[in-house]
C-alpha cells in the first residue's frame, strides 16, 4: 500500500530552471552558442519530471493518471497548434489564401506543422502518455532499463553519430517525430517514472546524497561543453545531456524543499506555459540592447516577460469566468 508523502517543492523549482534554460535555447546573446549544450538537458527533464509524477503501484490510479494526463495534453496541444499556425507567417497568408491552401496541402505534414518546431514536445508526451495508457499493467522490471537503454542508444546513433557517419536527414517528417516521441519522450518519461518507484532503494545507497549528485551533475555539464569544443557540433542532445539530466534531477530531488514559494509556485503552474509562449514573445519583442559582456540578460528578459503575459492571460479568464 502507497503512503502519501509530503510534496517535494524543489522538483517544482527545477521545472522554473528547466523552462529558463529553454527561454536561453531559444534567445540570442553573446556566447549563446557556447552555452547551448549545458541548456539541453531541459527538455529530457521534463519528460523525466513528467513520469516521475505519473508514476504509482497502484495499477488503477496509474491508469487514471494517464487518462487525466492524455485529456489535458490534447486540449493543450491543438490550441497551441493552431496559435501558431495563426501567428507564423510561414504558415498562413492573409493576403493570399489559395496560396495559403496550397502550402498547407503540400507542406502541412507533420514535422513542417507548428508541432514541428518547439511544440514537437507536447506530441512526443502525447504519444508517449497514449503508449503508457494501453500498456499501464505491465510490471515495471529489469525489461524497463533494458529498453531504455536501446532507446537511448537509437537516439545516440540516429542523431549524435549519424552526423559523423550515416548522414541522414532525421529533421523531417516521420524521421523527426519518431525520434521526438520513441527516441526522447518515452525514455526519459521511463526513467522518471523507474526513479520514482525504486527511490527509497536508491536514497539507501550511501554514494546517493545531495552533495555527490551535484558533483555529478556539475562534471556532466562541464562535459557536454566539452564535447562541443572536441566535436564541434550542434546537436539537441549530446550524450552527456543523458547523465546529467539524471544527475541534476536527482540533486534536486535530494534537496527536499518541503515549504511552497514563488519559484515552486511558478514551475507548477507556469512553466509549461512558459515553454509553449516564449517564442512568441521572443520574436514579437525586440531583443533588449544591453553590452555584450552582460550574460543571460536577454534570456532573463524574455523569461519575465513571458511569466507576465501568463500571468495577465491567467488573471482575466478568472476575471471572465468568474463574471460568467
Amino acid at each position: 500500500m502507497e503512503t502519501t508523502l509530503k510534496r517535494n517543492y524543489s522538483i517544482d523549482v527545477l521545472r522554473v530552471f528547466a523552462a529558463f534554460c529553454v527561454v536561453i535555447i531559444h534567445s540570442w546573446f553573446k556566447y549563446q552558442q557556447e552555452t547551448l549544450p549545458f541548456t539541453r538537458f531541459a527538455v529530457p527533464c521534463f519528460f523525466l519530471i513528467s513520469g516521475y509524477f505519473l508514476y504509482t503501484n497502484d495499477v488503477e490510479k496509474r491508469k487514471q493518471k494517464l487518462t487525466k494526463a492524455i485529456k489535458e495534453i490534447t486540449w493543450i496541444t491543438i490550441w497551441s497548434s493552431l496559435l501558431y499556425l495563426i501567428v507564423n507567417d510561414s504558415y498562413i497568408n492573409l493576403n493570399d489564401i489559395s496560396g495559403t491552401l496550397s502550402w498547407i496541402k503540400n507542406n502541412a505534414i507533420f514535422y513542417k506543422l507548428p508541432t514541428g518546431g518547439h511544440l514537437w514536445y507536447l506530441q512526443a508526451y502525447l504519444g508517449t502518455l497514449i503508449l503508457l495508457y494501453f500498456a499501464h499493467k505491465k510490471n515495471f522490471s529489469i525489461k524497463i532499463i533494458i529498453l531504455i537503454a536501446l532507446l537511448l542508444t537509437a537516439k545516440l546513433v540516429l542523431c549524435e553519430f549519424n552526423q559523423y557517419f550515416f548522414k541522414v536527414n532525421t529533421q523531417i517528417n516521420y524521421i523527426g517525430l519518431l525520434i521526438g516521441f520513441l527516441f526522447v519522450g518515452l525514455p526519459f518519461v521511463l526513467i522518471g517514472m523507474m526513479i520514482k518507484k525504486y527511490e527509497q532503494k536508491i536514497l539507501q545507497f550511501k554514494f546517493v546524497n545531495f552533495r555527490n549528485m551535484a558533483i555529478c551533475a556539475t562534471i556532466f555539464s562541464i562535459s557536454t561543453l566539452l564535447e562541443l569544443s572536441i566535436t564541434h557540433i550542434r546537436t539537441d542532445v549530446y550524450i552527456s545531456n543523458i547523465p546529467q539530466t539524471i544527475f541534476i534531477f536527482l540533486t534536486f530531488l535530494l534537496y527536499k524543499m518541503e515549504n511552497d514559494n514563488i519559484l515552486s509556485k511558478i514551475g507548477r503552474e507556469d512553466s509549461l506555459y512558459i515553454y509553449i509562449f516564449h517564442p512568441l514573445i521572443i520574436h514579437t519583442i525586440p531583443n533588449p540592447h544591453v553590452p555584450d559582456k552582460i550574460m543571460l540578460i536577454s534570456p532573463i528578459f524574455y523569461f519575465l516577460v513571458t511569466l507576465f503575459v501568463i500571468r495577465i492571460f491567467k488573471f482575466l479568464h478568472r476575471k471572465l469566468t468568474k463574471t460568467n
